[in-house]
């Protein structure tokens, strides 16, 4: 016995191969049959027609490859006859070659791998074939549904395309069909059956869309305007136009707040008086503003009794004649935080006679005419500032203001 350099297992001194890595050895003897004293106990070679040791992978004489036999053996271990005789006659002309050790385990990877790859290569074909299918599919339902449509006539196909839109949430792109629909066939009873639902949600959608965007521009009150006209059953059933109406109000609020804060800092109380009073149109129990509302308007009777009848020679003398618009509006501002709201009005007067349609000395001497209580002459004046300027800074104040008027009746 002796080790094979290959593998490293025991194996006889006559082997040509080693019968467990296939590697050769060495010459063999003269006789290889010598070296079995019970010839049963060795497996008959088909290659070379010697016997071999049983538990051996590879013919010891010549190398053979005897594991694919394994399932080809008669009942003694023996291969099947018609096989024997086929790989010895290879052997015999030539065309037998042993196979080296792990040839077999690397072309049965290979065949595995071809094999995964062209199942691969089946389904994706299939894939693909399914894909088209489909396709072809969906193509003909779009021409069958556009035939369906010119089957069925103008007034028939917007009303199907409005009931699309409906489900799409897009109310006034399907009121619009809606009315088409009826155009082309007045007598169309479903379409006229929807259009009044359609018609109400669209209005809902467009008034939640403009408050939204009247907030984003900071226009509060056009903001309270869009979510007044809400439905109060869509109120009810929608809760984010609950939650949009809430913060319309809570910013309305805020914003009047600020703008009164500010107006009564400028000693424009009236002003301040109109912020408040929108505040309380919307909250009317809101007890802090309704308190400020009372001070506001101590305010305004005690500056009324303090206000003369009409300026003094002295007053007017300060009105220099050759004094320009600006001059006599910087003497109006100085007079009106001295409390002499007569000598204000003068030289406001004044200063529109030479700049008649310039809009602030209209808004100021509004201002003025309300400190005095005279509001008459201030909602007219305040009316002609929004003529003259529609787009102007204090516009929306202004706007506030005569709201404030007319929710007090009055002039």
């Amino acid at each position: 016995m002796f080790s094979c350099e290959g593998c490293g297992q025991d194996i006889p001194e006559q082997a040509v191969h080693c019968p467990y890595c296939g590697a050769q050895c060495g010459d063999g003897p003269a006789d290889p049959s010598s070296i079995f004293t019970q010839p049963r106990k060795g497996l008959l070679c088909p290659g070379c027609g010697q016997r071999t040791l049983q538990e051996g992978d590879y013919c010891m004489w010549c190398g053979f490859r005897l594991d694919s036999l394994a399932e080809t053996t008669d009942g003694g271990g023996t291969p099947a006859l018609d096989q024997v005789t086929e790989v010895q006659g290879r052997v015999l002309d030539g065309t037998h070659k042993a196979r080296p050790a792990g040839g077999g385990n690397t072309k049965a990877v290979l065949v595995a791998v071809i094999l995964g790859l062209s199942i691969a290569l089946v389904v994706v074909l299939l894939m693909l074939l399914a894909a088209q299918r489909s396709l072809a599919s969906l193509t003909a339902q779009a021409s069958a549904q556009a035939e369906a449509q010119d089957d069925l006539g103008p007034a028939e196909a917007r009303y199907l395309e409005a009931m699309d839109y409906t489900e799409q949430g897009r109310w006034e792109d399907a009121a619009v069909m809606l009315r088409a629909a009826l155009l082309a066939d007045p007598r169309h009873a479903a379409a006229r059956a929807k259009l009044e639902e359609v018609e109400l949600q669209a209005q809902v959608a467009g008034n939640a869309r403009l408050a939204k965007d009247d907030l984003e521009a900071k226009d509060f009150d056009g903001a309270l305007q869009a979510v007044n006209r809400l439905p109060p059953d869509a109120l009810e059933k929608d809760p984010e136009l609950l939650k949009l109406r809430a913060r319309v109000r809570d910013e309305y609020r805020k914003h009047h707040l600020s703008e009164a804060s500010l107006a009564e800092q400028g000693a424009d109380l009236q002003s301040a008086e109109a912020h408040l009073l929108s505040v309380l149109a919307v909250e009317p129990d809101d007890a802090m503003v309704k308190a400020k509302v009372d001070e506001l308007r101590e305010k305004l009777t005690k500056a009324k009794r303090q206000a003369p009848a009409k300026a003094s020679a002295a007053d007017l003398a300060e009105l220099a004649p050759d004094l320009s618009a600006e001059q006599l509006v910087r003497k109006a501002n100085e007079a009106c935080q001295q409390g002499r709201h007569t000598l204000a009005v003068e030289s406001l007067q004044r200063a529109r006679k030479l700049e008649p349609d310039e809009p602030e000395y209209v808004r100021l001497l509004a201002n003025v005419y309300a400190l005095q209580g005279n509001r008459a002459e201030a909602f007219r004046l305040y009316k002609r500032y929004l003529e003259l300027c529609p787009n102007c800074v204090y516009t929306q104040t202004v706007r506030s203001t005569i709201r404030g008027f007319e929710d007090l009746g009055q002039p």
